[in-house]
Order: structure tokens, then C-alpha cells, then sequence
């Protein structure tokens, strides 16, 4: 039997419920890789007093985060009762003016890309395990 492991990323619905309503953000977390892609993308060198000091545009970083970790959303409207669509521009507004909302989308997307980490893991272990014994 061959050991079958996951070869292309997986998004992931994450619903949020605020005051009586409900929408449902797709979301494709970050590798590792994607993370430190990102990290390089946005530090860079500054010289203070003649000394060179390594820094990051956290900003910039987690502006960038937000556009390309949230794929599509469903059941966001402005306060006008009109549906937003899910653009770049859109996102950065939407986050803007809800951070806290979009950093908790942000946090359920890591921990479900975490779950199936382990989970995926935990299949190639007994995989291998069971291959062991035969």
C-alpha cells in the first residue's frame, strides 16, 4: 500500500456569526514557506546614526496577509444592505475599518491549516507504521 499524502494547498470555510448574522470567509492559510516569503518581502534596511538596522512594515505585511490569505467571502454587506464583493481593495477597507473581525478569521484559517497538519501527519505516521509491520 503506498503512502498517499496531500500534494496542492486546501482552503477552508470559516463562518462567523456577528449580531444576528452570518457570513462565511473561504480562506487558503499560509505555508511556511508564504510566511517567510512575506517576512523578506517586507523588511528592510535602515541606517540610524550611521548604523544599519534590519526592519519590517508589520503594516504593509499584514495588509498583504489579508488579500491573499481570504480567497472569497459570502454574506458581507456595507451598511447600506448592499453585498461587498471580495476584491483586493475590499478587503483592505473591510479590514480597515474591522480588524478585529478579519484578525479572527485570520486566526481560525491558522488553526484549521494546523489541524490538518496534524491530522495529515498523523496519517503518514500510522501509514508508515503499518508498512513497518508487514
Amino acid at each position: 500500500m503506498a503512502l498517499q499524502l496531500r500534494t496542492q494547498k486546501r482552503t477552508y470555510r470559516v463562518p462567523l456569526y456577528r449580531d444576528g448574522g452570518e457570513a462565511v470567509f473561504v480562506v487558503d492559510p499560509d505555508t511556511p514557506e508564504e510566511v517567510k516569503e512575506r517576512l523578506d518581502r517586507f523588511t528592510f534596511v535602515e541606517r540610524v546614526r550611521g548604523e544599519v538596522k534590519e526592519k519590517v512594515d508589520w503594516f504593509k505585511m499584514k495588509l498583504d496577509r489579508v488579500v491573499k490569505v481570504i480567497a472569497e467571502w459570502e454574506g458581507i454587506e456595507d451598511e447600506a444592505g448592499q453585498a461587498v464583493a471580495c476584491t483586493r481593495e475590499n478587503k483592505i477597507a473591510v479590514y480597515l475599518n474591522n480588524p478585529g473581525v478579519i484578525d479572527e478569521v485570520l486566526a481560525e484559517a491558522e488553526d484549521l491549516a494546523q489541524e490538518e497538519k496534524k491530522r495529515v501527519e498523523g496519517e503518514a505516521k500510522n501509514s508508515a507504521a503499518g508498512s513497518k509491520r508487514k
